[in-house]
């Protein structure tokens, strides 16, 4: 049995203007054998003057799911976007993504 590495992320493409700060952008696993799934959490904090509301959250396939604990956070609150990669039978490497997007229309969403 190998174990298949695989790599999740969350690309910042954020301009230095906008209000949420994220922890970490990517990660990296290692597939043990019978994994049905990974997941994997990206911490942020809102360190601008006003609230943050997180209009959207998109994977870039069908076997990622990413969800939030809620959707607005007020100056200098944190929070989470969980990721969830279903494996199926896929082999090798695989790279995926969650956009992020915020109701600031002046922000560039974070892939």
């Amino acid at each position: 049995m190998s174990v298949r590495p695989l790599l999740l992320l969350l690309l910042a493409a954020t301009p230095a203007f906008a209000q949420l700060r994220w922890e970490k952008t990517t990660q990296s696993f290692d597939r043990s054998p019978g994994d049905p799934a990974v997941e994997a959490t990206y911490a942020f904090k809102n360190t601008g003057a006003a609230p943050v509301t997180i209009a959207r959250l998109r994977s870039s396939c069908g076997c990622t799911a990413a969800k939030l604990e809620k959707r607005t956070y007020a100056p200098g609150e944190s929070g989470e976007v969980t990721a969830k990669f279903t494996l199926g039978d896929r082999r090798g490497v695989h790279v995926v993504g969650v956009t992020v997007t915020t109701d600031d229309k002046s922000a560039t969403p974070t892939v």
